[in-house]
């Protein structure tokens, strides 16, 4: 679908809530808030440097003889628990396994501990980015960096890397053919389109970006979307990625406008979040 035919659409369309999940800094890393289903507790899990190597920082308890409350840690290929100076588990991600709110290794149980002591079920969308850390970390680690987008810092590093990439594709006498992977995303974004499924469009075009950063249409189109989400800081990094890589394009000034005015809401939605 071309990015004028999805910007005519989606006046049509309706808005969905925006994930339970919400973007901050603690303890100078990023991190994700989850709220639970039962008042207004959260559940952070942090991504962390460990070892040398990326990491998701999670709380846990090892119930054994004596409860000891610690963080999990998961990276590429190792678990680590640790309560205080004591690491009682150090093993390969892959001999892991999940166990109801619990994972277990060398026959101990290791419990994800939200406040309060509630079941992480309360908490579904912090499970489900354990549950894909555990089993694709790769895939986990997108799935952060996606959610902790909007965190200044993050923006930040993300834009002095991109700049360059997109300058280098702007140069080019001819741009290369999008490939069947990203077309296949782009397909996959316009059937959940038609069908309202917003959320799910927006994850496609994610997906088909993952592949080709410098995708023009697939910027604006999730641009588009994030808007209609009500997912403000995700539509202007979008539309500010397509500006870049298409800077005089016949829709440039209108798209400008478009950056601008989600930057302000996005802040507006940040400020009303303190209050």
């Amino acid at each position: 679908m071309h990015k004028a035919i999805i910007a005519v659409m989606i006046c049509f369309a309706t808005a969905i809530p925006a994930a339970a999940q919400k973007a901050v800094m603690r303890d100078g890393h990023p991190a994700l808030d989850c709220r639970g289903t039962i008042g207004s507790l959260t559940w952070s899990i942090q991504q962390v440097d460990f070892n040398g190597r990326p990491a998701l920082k999670i709380p846990a308890v090892n119930f054994g003889a004596v409860a000891h409350g610690g963080i999990l840690f998961i990276s590429e290929d190792r678990i680590v628990f640790q309560s205080g100076a004591r690491t009682s588990l150090d093993e390969r991600r892959s001999s892991i396994t999940r166990e109801g709110w619990a994972i277990r290794a060398g026959g101990k149980r290791y419990w994800f501990s939200p406040p309060g002591g509630y079941a992480p079920d309360n908490f579904p969308d912090c499970v489900k980015l354990i549950d894909l850390a555990i089993t694709d970390f790769a895939a986990a680690e997108q799935v952060f960096g996606r959610l902790a987008r909007s965190l200044p810092s993050v923006q930040i590093v993300a834009w002095r890397e991109f700049q360059p990439k997109a300058a280098a594709w702007r140069a080019l006498p001819s741009k290369p053919a999008v490939s069947d992977a990203v077309r296949q995303q782009r397909l996959l974004a316009e059937n959940a389109f038609k069908q309202q499924q917003f959320s799910e469009a927006a994850a496609a075009y994610e997906a088909g970006l993952e592949i080709n950063p410098l995708w023009p249409e697939g910027h604006f189109n999730a641009a588009m979307i994030y808007a209609e989400l009500k997912q403000y800081d995700d539509a202007a990094w979008h539309m500010r990625c397509y500006l870049e890589l298409m800077p005089n394009a016949q829709d440039a000034v209108e798209a400008r406008d478009q950056m601008l005015l989600w930057q302000g809401l996005a802040q507006q939605q940040a400020a009303a979040t303190v209050k």
